[in-house]
């Protein structure tokens, strides 16, 4: 396609009936790049983004009770980005602010990570396993930037009749921006473990335990300068300064152990209910903490019945637990670079009730999802979203909660065509620590202050409301051509200015709309007779060409904040992508 290629195949060899061993493989690879859909971002300049990644599994069955599987993958991903220029408004009808910015340097990043993976099962029967696994893990990220931005900031006329219409005709400020970042992240991670399992009248036990090993080394240097005027903010009359500065530079060496067991209680063979329960533990030398996390499940399937005798196919669940989340290097790091090695796991309590409810329509299967849940979180280490980067505040300030409804509709609305239909609702809030402010409760010339506490707010993952589609379709009397519509609907997630703690989710973003179609024919099939022999071995051959956001909807991903002259922000939104074409090719053999 327009965007990348990928190539897939397995097999299986040497088999000997004699013994039952044979091997077999998997292996995968795709090349994607996305500079065709960046061409359309409203940032001009020029985008080279390339990833690549290759994956392998192997194995071998030396007998029914005895296989060996080795698991490979490769990738990386270099994004590089010479920005020109950009020109954003912002505002409503009589209020319409424009900034414009010119740009040089250069981004530069690349992601280079590796993983290898080998496992050994043994099974001496059909009620007991034992599994070996030896892991290791690298990953290499580079983050280099050095761009600068002049910036223009202005009022446009929006009088339809006046001659300097859509045009700035009064500066609100102007200045320039400087980012610059050198940062380096070195991780390996090293695993061994074992799983195993074992059944026996009415329970199935499973239970694992891993060791861990981890070396992660950070380099990280990054500053921001902005000049208005020809003066450093912020402005002194001593020394010339800037406005953010971040550094780090440190190797973490540090070990992990966790351990499960969990058993599944089936009353009888001939009973419709399982009861599952378990618990989890770990430990990590850094902060010394040790975990453990119970939890329980219970699921039922009713004997019930329909009016012609058929049986409901319904399925009820209900769980509760612990969940803990040990932090990793990111959650130690704070926004200005300095790590802190006392943040413990966040931490939550889960309740959860669902149902599966499969049933037939129109002589097809469906399949019915339903799932309510309440979390309630604490220890929590709250974070900021910063340009599609996550920077965590560095400590354990927070507990909050999350709530939702998750429904959703799977099936053949047209035969042998998949679709389905999704509705989430979700609520997850959080009160820090420390986010309170003062108010001034005379306005008078007596200065007056009351603290007043921030309280819940929404966190960066809040979205309340998402609605999603998908719908495939034949052509009428020729099912080798289909058509697909995707369409997501999504609120707006939240912000805020930089730097004000009481303002992190003062602002909710535009909702989420996006509507894709495609349509596929069928070229080639083992059904068509081929008169070349090129063709003999070719299984199926599609050819299709899709629209991405069909409608042309600008959708916000983020805010860019500028100062005009008298320190007011203006948020100037961050678009994604626009109206795209691409075309496919996929052939099996």
């Amino acid at each position: 396609s327009l965007l990348g290629g990928s190539f897939f195949m397995n097999n299986r060899y040497k088999d000997d009936t004699a013994n039952g061993s044979r091997s077999y493989f998997l292996f995968g690879t795709r090349y994607k790049t996305n500079q065709y859909l960046l061409g359309s971002l409203q940032t001009t300049g020029e985008y080279r983004p390339v990833f690549f990644d290759v994956q392998g599994l192997w194995g071998h069955d030396f007998s029914d009770h005895a296989t060996l599987e080795v698991l490979a993958n490769l990738s990386s991903s270099q994004y590089s980005f010479v920005p020109l220029s950009r020109s954003t408004t912002t505002g409503v009808v009589n209020n319409v602010i424009r900034l414009d910015v010119f740009f040089e340097g250069q981004e530069i990043t690349r992601f280079l990570t590796g993983f290898t993976g080998v496992s050994y099962q043994y099974r001496p029967n059909n009620s007991t396993g034992y599994k070996i696994l030896a892991s290791a893990y690298r990953s290499l990220e580079d983050e280099t930037f050095d761009i600068i931005g002049d910036y223009w900031l202005g009022d446009v006329e929006t009088n339809l009749g006046d001659e300097n219409f859509n045009e700035v005709v009064a500066s609100r400020g102007s200045g320039t921006i400087q980012n610059f970042g050198r940062n380096y992240l070195d991780v390996l991670v090293l695993n061994l473990g074992h799983e195993g399992y074992h059944e026996r009248g009415a329970h199935y036990i499973r239970w694992g335990g891993r060791l861990q090993g981890e070396q992660i080394q950070d380099d990280l240097k990054e500053w921001e300068m902005l000049d208005s005027a020809g003066y450093s903010l912020p402005y002194t009359n001593e020394l010339v300064s800037i406005n953010s500065y971040y550094r780090s530079l440190l190797t973490l060496e540090s070990l992990r152990a966790n351990a499960y067991v969990q058993d599944t209680w089936n009353p009888g063979k001939e009973s419709d209910f399982y009861f599952t329960y378990g618990v989890r533990s770990s430990y990590w030398t850094i902060n010394d903490e040790v975990t453990i996390t119970p939890r329980v499940q219970a699921a039922w399937k009713p004997n019930w019945y329909r009016e012609d005798s058929s049986k409901v196919d319904i399925v009820w669940k209900a769980a509760l637990g612990m969940y803990n989340q040990p932090p990793f290097y990111r959650e130690l790091r704070n926004q200005e670079g300095l790590i802190n090695y006392d943040v413990v796991s966040q931490k939550s309590i889960h309740a959860l009730v669902s149902a599966d409810y499969n049933f037939r329509a129109w002589n097809r299967d469906f399949k019915f999802i339903a799932e309510a849940y309440y979390k309630y979180l604490y220890d929590l280490v709250p974070y900021d979203v910063d340009n599609l980067r996550i920077r965590y505040f560095g400590q354990n300030m927070a507990n909050g909660f999350a709530t939702g409804l998750d429904l959703r509709l799977h099936g053949e609305i047209v035969e042998d065509a998949d679709s389905w239909v999704s509705l989430s609702l979700l609520r997850t809030m959080e009160n820090l620590e420390g986010d309170s402010t003062y108010i001034d409760t005379d306005p008078g010339e007596e200065v007056s202050l009351m603290l007043v506490e921030q309280g819940n707010i929404r966190r960066p993952t809040d979205q309340f409301l998402t609605f999603g589609m998908f719908f495939q379709d034949y052509m009428p009397g020729n099912k080798n051509f289909k058509v697909h519509l995707n369409f997501l609907f999504g609120t707006g997630f939240v912000t805020g200015p930089p730097g004000n703690p009481y303002l992190r989710s003062s602002k909710t973003m535009p909702p989420y709309r996006r509507v894709d179609i495609g349509f596929s024919a069928l070229l080639l099939d083992k059904k068509r007779e081929r008169g070349d022999k090129i063709w003999s071995d070719v299984e199926s051959l599609w050819a299709g060409i899709e629209v991405f956001n069909l409608l042309g909807i600008q959708n916000t991903i983020s805010y860019l904040w500028v100062e005009d002259l008298n320190n007011e922000q203006y948020a100037f939104p961050n678009y994604l992508t626009d109206r795209r074409i691409n075309f496919r090719l996929i052939m099996k053999i």
